[in-house]
């Protein structure tokens, strides 16, 4: 009888998702001992196979004690999205003062282009205020999400936005314009390139992010 209370009184064991949260491209294969959060084989520390590489930096005094370098940089990228949105509405509005809504309507260039990068800064706006306070408590997932908000912003921003604007131009301008589209989407995929590889790599975002 005691050993079947005890057996009762014991919580069930941790029921593992098909795929890591962090990495959802990895099997799920276990949980830290120490912080108990999922683990892929990306996830689990190589020499502490039971615990995540944030828990041993902490336990090794390894994890950075705040913020430091390109990262407030990547904060004020983040945090700023709101700011871009409000600009770009407060520019549209400006814009489409004094013309009535059938004047509007007929101009389904300006329209589409201005829906477009409306749309586009909404998206990166809300990915910036979820994102802000998460990335100030410096949590472990922040890295990966960085990524997709790069992606994010090239796609939204650098590409959709910029085309929808060449899209607007005569024909002639149309063709004097398309050297510095590419050059513009050019640097967009440089600069995405080299902060993903910073999220991905850097040492010093490894021991940053680690709550």
């Amino acid at each position: 009888m005691p050993e079947t209370s005890a057996a009762a009184a014991s919580p069930p064991p941790t029921q593992l998702p098909e795929s890591c949260p962090v990495h959802p491209e990895r099997a799920c294969i276990g949980t830290c001992k120490r912080c108990g959060v999922f683990l892929c084989v990306e996830c689990r520390h190589p020499v502490e196979s039971t615990r995540c590489h944030a828990c041993v930096q902490v336990l090794q005094g390894n994890a950075r004690p705040g913020l430091r370098g390109l990262m407030w940089l990547a904060l004020l990228m983040l945090a700023g999205q709101p700011v871009l949105f409000f600009s770009v509405a407060t520019t549209a509005q400006q814009a489409a003062s004094g013309a009535g809504w059938r004047d509007i309507w007929a101009n389904m260039d300006w329209l589409s282009a201005t829906g477009y990068e409306l749309l586009g800064s909404g998206v990166l706006a809300l990915y910036g205020l979820i994102l802000t306070p998460a990335y100030l408590m410096r949590r472990r997932w922040i890295p990966r999400q960085m990524q997709y908000f790069l992606v994010c912003n090239l796609v939204l921003r650098g590409v959709l936005v910029a085309v929808s604007r060449a899209m607007m131009l005569p024909p002639g301008q149309l063709e004097t314009a398309v050297p510095n589209l590419m050059g513009s989407l050019l640097s967009g995929l440089l600069m995405t390139g080299v902060w993903m590889f910073y999220f991905a790599k850097s040492n010093d975002v490894k021991q940053t992010f680690v709550t």
